[in-house]
């Protein structure tokens, strides 16, 4: 039989914030949050309705302190939720002793950026995070966020916790006074933007900087002092041949650790900086900056430490556009390479992060890849899902270089033609950039492809 709630609709206590004050609503049978949120105007109005919604608070953080919440949402909730605006109020189960709140769905939230810097910004907090970051890139000037992720900065501001973009932010418990950092998580472009794209040229010069300053991006010393070159010219101009003093300058901030412990090293950096040639504006040094990071086998790689199953010494992971590596973590040098082309399937098991190479495990010597990854298993698998679809998505074919290809990559291939007859190939008569694209399953080794003519076999064209 239906129940009670459904023949006589749903009473519930709603709570303006803006107004401290409340009144019981009675909501009939198949009332929608959306439909609810026009009675709640009409008792208060305001002048952005689609701004306003419904919040069914946690208890602590209740405006309304006669009421107690505990509704079984909350147990996957913690922060409260808002209400969907297409669900029925009775779907909800709320009782007497519920009390939801009329109130804006943007909040602030500082968001902070790789140069230390922070900006309080008024977000709706019922979006999704991927939303979020177009609406993070538009105040910012940038033109596009792709790459581009959030993540949950600890109190302590020593780690952070990626967010997922499907999910808003207080579906993932990120608490009001928690700020959130802005950055690049994923390296899709084989090559930096511009020096006309200032403001995403600059985003990636600071996770450049970063790489290098902490050694996940290891460079000679040549190349150390050049960057740091590089960074002072973007920072303080050309060079001053008329300073009479040495500039102060705070060397944790322009070289990494192993080189400053140098002597002389600040005279080694002014030297470097004064003989900087080719760099006209503080872009086209960041821009150089950039170029030669990319050059470096570790730029764009997300790094996890894990250990191989039934060993003891670790080792890090690398994931980038190109596919997994592992690392050396003393030395940072790359051990081994396994291209995205090469893997068959990945999967996470328990403790464990599994990948399969199928017919390449053979070919190249490959084993079945069992890594002790702890909770880590899942980040990496998002991780290298992120790489697969990008790279299998419309962007990566207009990359000026053809990025390694997964699963269904859609690729651009240079056909070379080929005349035959009875099957026997002949000199090519033409070599032509084909404007078709094929898909390519991750299985398939590359074999020759034949394709009918008049005669026989027309035009053999290796296929990967």
């Amino acid at each position: 039989p239906p129940s009670s709630s459904f023949i006589m609709g749903t009473m519930v206590k709603v709570f303006d914030v803006k107004s401290n004050s409340g009144r019981v609503f009675k909501f009939n049978p198949g009332v929608v949050a959306k439909q609810a949120v026009d009675m709640v105007t009409e008792r208060w109005p305001v002048d952005d309705f689609s701004d306003y919604g419904l919040f069914y608070p946690a208890p602590e953080d209740s405006a309304d302190h006669t009421r107690h919440n505990s509704n079984p949402l909350l147990k996957t909730n913690p922060l409260g939720f808002w209400l969907a605006v297409s669900r029925s109020i009775d779907s909800f189960g709320f009782t007497e002793r519920d009390c939801l709140e009329f109130r804006r769905k943007r909040r602030p939230v500082k968001v902070g950026f790789l140069d230390g810097t922070y900006k309080v910004m008024l977000l709706n907090e019922t979006l999704p995070v991927g939303d979020l970051l177009r609406e993070i890139a538009r105040k910012v000037n940038l033109v596009t966020p792709l790459g581009f992720a959030l993540a949950e900065e600890s109190p302590s501001k020593t780690a952070l916790r990626w967010l997922d973009t499907t999910r808003s932010l207080r579906e993932q418990a990120v608490a009001e006074q928690h700020s959130v950092i802005f950055r690049m998580r994923f390296f899709f472009e084989d090559h930096p933007p511009s020096p006309k794209d200032t403001v995403a040229l600059h985003f990636y010069f600071l996770e450049a900087r970063e790489g290098v300053l902490k050694g996940t991006i290891p460079c000679t010393e040549e190349s150390a002092f050049e960057l740091a070159a590089l960074q002072l010219y973007g920072e303080r101009g050309a060079f001053d041949d008329r300073r009479k003093s040495a500039p102060q300058l705070d060397l944790d901030t322009y070289l990494p650790a192993r080189v400053r412990g140098q002597e002389g090293v600040l005279d080694k950096l002014l030297k470097a900086y004064q003989s900087l040639s080719g760099v006209s504006t503080a872009s086209d040094a960041e821009h150089r900056y950039v170029t030669i990071c990319q050059t470096f086998p570790c730029f764009g790689l997300a790094l996890f430490p894990l250990s191989e199953v039934g060993a003891t010494k670790p080792f890090l992971l690398g994931v980038g556009r190109g596919g997994l590596c592992k690392l050396n973590p003393e030395a940072m040098t790359v051990e081994c390479t396994f291209p995205f082309a090469h893997i068959y399937r990945w999967c996470v098991k328990g403790t464990s992060f599994l990948v399969d190479f199928g017919d390449y495990a053979s070919e190249h010597g490959y084993p079945v890849l069992g890594l002790d990854a702890g909770t880590l298993g899942e980040e990496i698998s998002h991780t290298m899902t992120e790489y697969v679809s990008f790279l299998t998505s419309p962007q990566a074919n207009r990359s000026p270089i053809l990025p390694v290809y997964h699963q269904h990559s859609v690729v651009t291939m240079a056909l070379k033609i080929t005349t035959s007859t009875c099957g026997r190939s002949l000199a090519s008569v033409a070599t032509f950039p084909s404007l078709r694209t094929a898909s390519i399953p991750l299985h398939t080794r590359p074999k020759m492809v034949c394709f009918p003519s008049r005669n026989g076999v027309g035009a053999s064209v290796m296929k990967n």
